[in-house]
């Protein structure tokens, strides 16, 4: 059975005791005022009490680097295995400081264990480190209220590993056309320094005039040559403009439409929305926590502005009694398939089971079009590059016919 349990917010305190002496802390509430009576239960006079928010925004989080989704897969499925075997939490955290590799998780897990050694809940530690992200804290402290850690670390790993496959498959899809279109773009680059300032002096030497393509050619190439540094600095202002632009509420809207709209990678992106949308509703709804805050780690885990728009619709109209199949079958992004099967499982009340089900269904389209990814991109490679490359012979051949057909 399904333990409902209510997520607890972390607040910052600072205090004095009766003998005023100066105390400060962390502590996990439901609401500020549950706070401030477990605090006067300590006999604490409370001088501050703040509620502490987990950054998520990228833009606040650039200076930390988040942690490898495989190595919290791992370290979640051997936490979930030592705690089902009736070991101590603070001997499983020693135990697996141990075995982690990676140097920024070891430093993390030490920290978690002399908070955690302190008192305060694993959930709170790891709150306090900013790598970790909101969705693991979320669950862990779900697991700490419901009594149930080890089978929230469980569906955890499971989550992640879920997640870790399908992100390789579409970056493994993507490597082999990048390698084809860098190479393709460094020999372009030989070409334009070596072999056209050579073909331009035979020209010259023979001093015929040259053909309109053949000149715009050597027009490009010479400018390329001589103002190499203009490019490069137009190319770091348009570059630093974008960054600067995206970082916008409207530039991330833009940016977040156009990456559904771009023809075969829209599709594959817009799958992978679904999956991870479902995948990570259905897992917080499976584990007990409210749909209402299942919804607000939903919205940051999914990363785009459009499908986080309307699930903060979808929050209101549910606050408002209504049904969230309803929202979602007003956006473009969610399929007749997700909507049909989230009525579903509201009509049911088995909306974790339907969602689960709609992410296995689209983790395999996911597969399937991430197999088909290099496929569909050769020819239109061959046919982009084909088209450069065809181009520059053509201006190059052109000058010569020219004089062959002059003798």
């Amino acid at each position: 059975m399904r333990r409902e349990c209510i997520f607890l917010l972390k607040f910052r305190y600072f205090a004095r005791n009766l003998e005023g002496k100066p105390v400060k802390g962390f502590l996990n509430a439901t609401t500020k005022d549950e706070a401030i009576s477990k605090l006067r239960e300590k006999k604490l006079i409370i001088i501050s009490l703040e509620e502490i928010k987990r950054k998520t925004d990228i833009v606040e989080i650039l200076g930390k680097r988040k942690l490898p989704v495989k190595d919290l897969a791992i370290f979640c499925r051997q936490f979930s295995t030592m705690l089902s075997a009736g070991l101590p939490l603070l001997n499983c955290l020693t135990i697996l400081k141990k075995q982690i590799e990676n140097s920024q998780f070891k430093k993390i897990l030490d920290m978690v264990t002399e908070t955690v050694q302190k008192g305060e809940s694993l959930g709170n530690a790891f709150s306090q480190h900013q790598e970790i992200s909101e969705l693991v804290v979320r669950m862990i402290d779900v697991g700490e209220v419901g009594g149930v850690l080890d089978e929230v670390l469980s569906r955890l790993a499971t989550y992640l590993e879920k997640e870790y496959i399908i992100t390789e498959k579409v970056k493994t899809a993507m490597i082999y056309p990048l390698i084809v279109l860098g190479v393709a773009l460094f020999s372009l680059l030989l070409v334009m320094i070596f072999v056209i300032p050579s073909f331009k002096q035979i020209l010259i030497n023979l001093d015929m005039e040259m053909p309109q393509l053949t000149r715009i050619l050597i027009s490009i190439n010479d400018w390329l040559i001589n103002y190499w540094y203009i490019f490069i600095f137009a190319n770091i202002c348009l570059a630093t403009g974008l960054t600067s632009l995206l970082q916008t509420e409207k530039g991330q809207i833009f940016k977040d439409n156009f990456l559904l709209k771009i023809p075969i990678f829209g599709s594959l992106h817009k799958k992978v929305l679904i999956s991870r949308f479902t995948r990570t509703l259905g897992t917080l709804l499976k584990s007990g926590v409210p749909i209402l805050t299942a919804l607000e780690v939903v919205k940051k885990v999914v990363s785009n502005k459009v499908v986080a728009e309307k699930l903060s619709q979808a929050q209101v109209n549910i606050s408002n009694g209504e049904s969230m199949s309803e929202t979602l079958e007003e956006s473009t992004v969610f399929t007749p398939l997700l909507v049909q099967m989230v009525a579903i499982g509201e009509e049911t009340g088995r909306l974790d089971e339907m969602l689960e089900k709609v992410s296995d269904f689209y983790d395999g389209e996911v597969d399937k079009m991430a197999s088909r990814l290099s496929t569909l991109l050769e020819p239109m490679l061959i046919i982009f590059l084909g088209g450069i490359i065809g181009t520059i012979i053509l201006a190059i051949m052109l000058p010569i016919f020219r004089v062959i057909g002059s003798i």
